[in-house]
């Protein structure tokens, strides 16, 4: 327990692996009796008084009615301000009225935990059922292309075989089969995506039966990736706290880039005393609401080595800016104005590209913007940077050619200082150019802040309704 504990610490405090997901946190049941409330039935702890004197319990019952798990914290965003914290108290060392702490106590309901458990949720934590009941949950899904994962991790083999007597690679077959079912969450008549089960196991090599084990735990990882036993995946194991960290860095790796967008991340590479960077866009999908986009900067040294953290992420520098301090343009092919600001004072302008009366285009104006102009947010700006999904990137900064032309190698001499900008287009109909640093008189890299300089709105994005499309309460 003491390894997980310090494993789960590191793990969540790096937020180049937590950032940008929803996690929760489930445990197998177990509950701290304080006195006099010891149980009468099924097994239990005692350890020393408390400051009042009073022993203290820790129990669980041998009813099969108690063989299941409970939702520790609901499913949150790790990008949520006190969100990682709410988990990492769990796994703190510190154990106050308000700050609980994980313990173990034997019993390993493996697989009801997983699937089969009776449910007995209830609008108050802990939550108890499995994860299937867990993954249903109002609020849980809220995409058909929302990646859902199940981390097992297990110090033993399963002790409880009731109420269902289902063996645990049975359990990640049923979880992973449920989306096929009409009670799986489904959105514009597309399916979610299933539960996909990754397991870990701690585990002594050397004791007794661990071939066995170590058979099953591989069976429920190769069950967990794609619902059939096809030696597609395995379990990771580990004995101590080194091997017990790398395999929740490369569980997490591996769901960080599931998570992303659908294209691959742009990697500009250290050239002539330039400094590289990778660029590695992805989203957070959410109901009935704009989906939230990323753009993270890791640095790149030039041995090839990447940062374990974010430099910047341009979203939260879009955040902190107001919405009347963007530069964005489109332009007015109709009205021979080659660039027009969108902004409220063009509203009469750009109301009939946009299809939208001048006060409808005006209030529409500002809200794509970043204004809170239909109380979505609890301030008075909303999230700014759209999703940015199957988008291209391109970092366009000083000339790299060597084309040997006097022309081009004049141009490329202008231009050796030239500002470097990263251009991505999100799904809040925008071409962003963000702030990827540029060099000062003494040949400094400065300014690479993630900023965004300007952002343009194509014309044709514009025309008949398209962007505003994206508000569907608009008229």
């Amino acid at each position: 327990m003491y390894k997980l504990k310090l494993v789960l610490w590191e793990i969540l405090n790096d937020p180049g692996l937590v950032s940008g997901l929803r996690m929760g946190l489930a445990t197998y049941y177990q509950q701290k009796n304080d006195p006099p409330k010891v149980p009468d039935i099924g097994v239990y702890y005692q350890w020393p008084p408390t400051s009042s004197g009073s022993n203290q319990a820790l129990s669980w019952e041998g009813s099969s009615s108690w063989d299941r798990a409970l939702l520790r914290r609901f499913f949150k965003s790790t990008d949520e301000p006190g969100s990682i914290e709410e988990i990492a108290k769990w796994v703190d060392g510190i154990e106050a009225s308000d700050n609980p702490e994980l313990r173990a106590h034997g019993a390993t309901p493996l697989a009801a935990s997983i699937y089969g458990a009776d449910s007995y949720q209830t609008n108050k934590e802990p939550y108890y059922g499995d994860a299937r009941r867990f993954f249903l949950m109002s609020g849980v899904i809220n995409a058909w292309c929302q990646q859902n994962w199940l981390i097992v991790l297990t110090d033993g083999a399963d002790t409880e075989t009731s109420p269902n007597n289902t063996s645990p690679v049975t359990a990640v077959k049923n979880l992973f089969d449920e989306s096929t079912k009409n009670s799986w969450p489904s959105f514009y008549s597309k399916k979610a995506q299933p539960v996909k089960t990754m397991v870990i196991g701690l585990i002594n090599p050397n004791a007794s039966g661990v071939s066995t084990l170590k058979n099953t735990l591989n069976r429920m990882a190769d069950m967990g990736d794609d619902g059939v036993e096809n030696n597609s995946s395995h379990a990771y194991f580990a004995s101590n706290v080194k091997e017990l960290m790398q395999a929740f860095k490369d569980i997490f790796k591996q769901i960080q880039s599931f998570k992303s967008t659908g294209n691959a991340p742009l990697v500009s590479p250290p050239i002539g005393g330039q400094e590289g960077g990778v660029y590695v866009p992805n989203f957070v999908p959410r109901v009935e609401r704009q989906w939230y986009g990323h753009l993270y900067k890791y640095t790149l040294e030039t041995d090839g080595t990447m940062s374990e953290s974010p430099l910047w992420d341009a979203a939260d520098k879009l955040n902190a800016k107001s919405y009347s301090a963007r530069n964005v343009f489109t332009v007015n092919w109709k009205g021979g104005n080659w660039k027009l600001d969108f902004k409220e004072s063009n509203a009469s302008t750009l109301a009939p590209m946009l299809g939208l009366t001048q006060d409808q285009a005006s209030k529409f104006i500002k809200w794509a913007l970043g204004s809170d102009e239909w109380d979505e947010a609890t301030g008075t700006e909303r999230y700014k940077l759209g999703d940015i999904y199957h988008s291209g990137i391109a970092e366009i900064g000083p000339p790299r050619g060597s084309s040997p032309h006097e022309l081009y190698m004049q141009f490329k001499a202008d231009n050796a200082n030239r500002e470097k900008l990263v251009y991505v287009q999100a799904n809040d109909g925008m071409l962003h150019a963000f702030k990827a640093g540029k060099k000062n008189a003494e040949g400094k890299i400065v300014d690479d802040t993630g900023e965004e300089k300007w952002a343009f709105i194509p014309p044709n994005v514009l025309a008949e309704g398209r962007m505003a499309g994206m508000k569907q309460d608009l008229r």
